[in-house]
């Protein structure tokens, strides 16, 4: 009997790699976008001295992939780009998390 690999199985005509690594861009895509909004949501506040997204978000975000995002929004808006403790954080995390994603679509395809 021949073994049959787990990177083999096929669902719905294309293989689970394919669809994983379809996910992970998927997910870098969304965490940009939501990241770059996130941005400009809080130079508003910042504008109308409402409430503040706090950094550790924005971070965070940058970890699930949405680094690019995040940073494109501090530019666009002009906001956050003097905090450069926060520049080197998101920095550090968007080139991490895309350093594992760029793995992970290494490994799966």
């Amino acid at each position: 009997m021949e073994s049959i690999q787990p990177s083999f199985f096929i669902c719905g005509g294309i293989c689970i790699e394919k669809n994983l690594a379809f996910l992970l861009l998927i997910l870098c895509g969304v965490s940009s976008l939501i990241g770059f909004f996130l941005a400009g949501r809080d130079k508003r506040a910042a504008k109308k001295g409402r409430y503040r997204t706090p950094e550790n978000r924005f971070i965070a975000v940058s970890l699930l992939g949405g680094g690019l995002g995040v940073l494109a929004g501090f530019y666009h808006f002009r906001h956050k780009t003097k905090h450069k403790k926060l520049l080197f954080f998101v920095w550090a995390a968007a080139l991490f998390s895309y350093a594992a994603v760029g793995f992970c679509l290494y490994l799966l395809l």
